[in-house]
């Protein structure tokens, strides 16, 4: 669990202290209507977090074909440089040595960029999926009138499936496209 996992953690447990406090010292009815979700089955499960995975895998595949073409590339210019030195100079080696060093380079630039494109923009995506489903938590606990909606894996220990709020989460998410 990240800082952020842990801070609504904490966040829950003052409030549900403040909450019991509060309720008792005015006379009020202590009754809390609790609840969790599984915020990653929610993400895993839903049509958006799907179609999301969905884009990731194309761009990925698109990325590794374009790696590929260059390996081959590469290969094939190093069998061909395999074949012909023999009849080659030593400033055509020498040269031929140099533009397949120079494409090894390049393939090793292209391969770490696609890599730190392909994690940014899986981030991004998935921080954008992340904030719906969270204002969908909150309006559903406003709806419901929840007292606290947890995180299930931040670290609860035990909960009753009466409480596990994944499934309607899920389903208003969805419906929300």
């Amino acid at each position: 669990m990240g800082a952020s996992g842990r801070r609504w953690v904490g966040m829950g447990l003052v409030a549900l202290a403040v909450l019991g406090t509060a309720g008792g010292a005015a006379g009020q009815d202590t009754a809390l209507k609790l609840g969790f979700v599984d915020v990653q089955k929610v993400l895993n499960e839903s049509g958006r977090g799907k179609e999301a995975k969905g884009k990731l895998e194309k761009e990925r595949d698109a990325k590794q074909q374009e790696i590929r073409a260059r390996e081959e590339e590469i290969k094939k210019l190093e069998a061909d440089l395999q074949k012909q030195s023999p009849v080659l100079s030593e400033a055509a080696r020498k040269e031929r040595r140099e533009a397949i060093t120079h494409k090894i380079r390049d393939l090793r630039r292209v391969f770490e960029d696609s890599n730190r494109d392909l994690q940014k923009r899986e981030t991004e995506l998935l921080n954008e999926i992340l904030r719906e489903i969270r204002r969908v938590i909150v309006a559903y606990g406003k709806e419901h009138q929840y007292t606290l909606i947890l995180e299930a894996q931040s670290g609860i220990i035990y909960a009753s499936q009466g409480a596990d709020l994944t499934d309607e989460i899920l389903a208003d998410f969805n419906k929300r496209k």
